[in-house]
């Protein structure tokens, strides 16, 4: 009787916020019905096979491309695609495809799903496949360093059963190690590739074995590369899917993709390194899921970038690039890609400190905004409610050509009012800045345009 009103109250509420353009009820209707069966997610959803997708940078794009995949066999999916993936959200993905009996037409189930959530619902959900797709520096107020998200990690991971699959990424050292100790079935993925240039420095990461910092052959992102101790010997685990010849541009990626059974050529629509390792995770967790060659590919030559990873927009016949930055790692890799370009550039940082932002903004400080002054024509304004810091970390990297409008709608119609005709526009907002653009462009219209235009 209490699954049955958590349904029927949860449906409900979702039917109402849509009715009353309250929003698309991702949250809210989930919260609800949790409230009145505290053991709904144990309840539902037995019978599909739960995939898991967790880590700090690049889950929603990972788990769209897994849903992608999942979808040229024709299959039903659970899928929290509207990018809540906090409990309360997997929940409300849940029953929007259960009836109010409690079943689904659903074979597969794909969960993004908060690193800090984690803990909380592995027990309940037991996903078959979980996949991670790196650990670095991120909300520092919330999860403090990175060995802290490892360690809780990896203690959830003890609760699932023995037949789960664990997808790794083999370049990221903590994220290889998720599986000490453990008897679960385990699918590496990576990239090797020793024609791409040697990456920044990080901050150090430890062997597991005997305590001494790993040194890189090759670092690609951040922490993630050719690893291994110069003490006692650990090394990089073998990728068992992992991505080679890789060519960049600023609008695409090309590369070969070994899979265990065979290789594949690979040319993906939308441009930066961190891409193709969301791609190589996906293709990891279709291989375990059963998905030949060909899935993968029809998958991705449909695929769509999700809203703020890498879109495409247009506003009175401007382009825009629209990408999500909310750490260093990922924002000096949007960086990267930025300045593989000879136009001229206009950038938008649009910086908030709410609580889905992590409230300590310090992190702007390890962003190498140094990348933006090696432009000789670049303009910068700064935006949202932390524009005051960005503003100064601007001008501390040398820039000097700076604007600054705390007001986010001020900041995104500068952008382009002012723009020439020859200048490469890109905003970049962080976690909350985000949904609060998309409510600008939602009700100018500019939202509903571009889609139209796109199909």
């Amino acid at each position: 009787m209490r699954l049955f009103l958590a349904l029927l109250f949860g449906k409900g509420v979702r039917f109402l916020s849509k009715k009353l353009n309250l929003g698309e009820g991702s949250n809210y209707p989930g919260h609800i019905a949790q409230k009145i069966d505290p053991d709904i997610l144990k309840k539902l959803n037995k019978d599909s096979l739960k995939i898991m997708i967790t880590g700090t940078n690049g889950k929603t794009t990972t788990a769209s491309m897994i849903a992608a995949m999942l979808k040229t066999k024709g299959h039903e999916l659970i899928h929290n695609d509207l990018g809540s993936n906090l409990t309360g959200g997997i929940i409300s993905s849940i029953i929007m495809k259960t009836n109010i009996l409690g079943t689904t037409k659903a074979q597969f189930s794909v969960f993004e799903t908060d690193e800090g959530t984690v803990p909380n619902i592995i027990s309940d959900i037991q996903p078959q496949i979980v996949v991670v797709t790196n650990i670095f520096k991120d909300q520092l107020d919330r999860y403090g360093e990175t060995q802290r998200i490892y360690d809780f990690l990896h203690e959830s991971f003890k609760k699932l059963s023995s037949d789960s699959v664990l997808i790794l990424n083999s370049d990221d050292p903590l994220c290889a190690n998720l599986n000490r100790g453990l008897d679960n079935e385990t699918l590496y993925y990576g990239i090797h590739d020793t024609q791409l240039e040697t990456q920044e420095i990080s901050d150090p990461v430890n062997c597991f074995e005997c305590g001494e910092p790993y040194n890189y052959r090759k670092r690609y992102i951040n922490n993630l590369g050719n690893y291994f101790c110069p003490e006692c010997g650990e090394t990089r685990p073998q990728a068992d899917i992992y991505a080679s010849n890789i060519d960049l541009n600023s609008h695409s990626s090309s590369f070969e993709l070994k899979l265990p059974e065979n290789k594949i050529e690979v040319n993906l629509k939308i441009p930066a390194l961190y891409n193709i390792y969301n791609f190589t995770a996906a293709s990891a967790c279709a291989h375990a899921a059963g998905l030949k060659k060909e899935g993968l590919l029809k998958g991705i030559s449909g695929f769509k970038p999700v809203f703020g990873r890498m879109e495409k927009l247009y506003v009175e016949n401007r382009e825009i690039n629209l990408i999500l930055v909310k750490n260093p790692a990922g924002f000096n890799e949007v960086l990267k890609l930025i300045t593989n370009n000879e136009r001229k550039i206009k950038v938008c940082i649009l910086i908030n400190d709410n609580e889905g932002d992590g409230e300590d903004p310090s992190w702007l400080w390890d962003v190498n905004f140094e990348m933006i002054n090696s432009l000789e024509k670049v303009e910068c304004i700064a935006g949202g409610m932390r524009a005051e810091d960005v503003a100064l970390c601007l001008k501390y990297s040398g820039l000097e050509n700076i604007k600054l409008f705390e007001d986010i709608t001020t900041a995104f119609y500068n952008t382009y009012h002012d723009s020439q005709r020859d200048e490469h526009l890109y905003i970049l907002p962080n976690y909350t800045a985000l949904f609060e653009l998309k409510s600008v462009l939602e009700k100018q219209g500019i939202l509903k345009q571009n889609r139209e235009e796109s199909r």
